[in-house]
């Protein structure tokens, strides 16, 4: 029987060995901070612009106003769930728009006339294009700690 030196199976061992603990030091020291918040606004805006739109539907078949309910009891809803955040509504057409805007839960409504509405969220310019039908638009911001949380649909 021959006896054979496994020096060099050690020394590939201890290699690997080593290789695999840096790279485990460096695997810790590299991850991605999470925001201090998820949320989800594209898809919040995109959900209450549907509502708002078979609102509008219901409101044509039945010659009623439901709009202005429905966007006071969004609102509440919202500003209840997601504290601080403002909220936009865009209703009406090119001639009677109304422009409903809840900021820090104060209600402001103007009433306006035009194509098209431009309003800034976080320095970014949003237009929302109104024709002789009825239209309707809703944006929603919300800003915590330097970071800017927005949907608009």
């Amino acid at each position: 029987m021959r006896c054979r030196r496994k020096s060099g199976q050690i020394f590939l061992m201890g290699a690997l060995l080593f290789i695999l603990i840096i790279l485990g030091i460096g695997v810790m020291k590299n991850f991605v901070v999470n925001s201090s918040a998820n949320y989800n606004f594209d898809f919040i805006a995109k959900n209450v612009k549907s509502e708002m739109v078979r609102v509008v539907e219901y409101d044509i078949k039945t010659s009623g106003d439901n709009l202005t309910s429905f966007i006071n009891l969004t609102a509440d809803y919202l500003q209840r769930s997601y504290p601080g955040v403002n909220l936009t509504f865009i209703y009406g057409t090119s001639a009677n728009v109304t422009i409903a805007s809840y900021t820090n839960g104060i209600l402001t409504k103007r009433l306006i006339s035009g194509s098209n509405v431009t309003i800034e969220l976080n320095g970014e310019d949003y237009i929302a294009e109104l024709y002789q039908s009825k239209q309707v638009y809703f944006a929603i911001e919300k800003i915590e700690e330097n970071e800017a949380f927005i949907g608009f649909a």
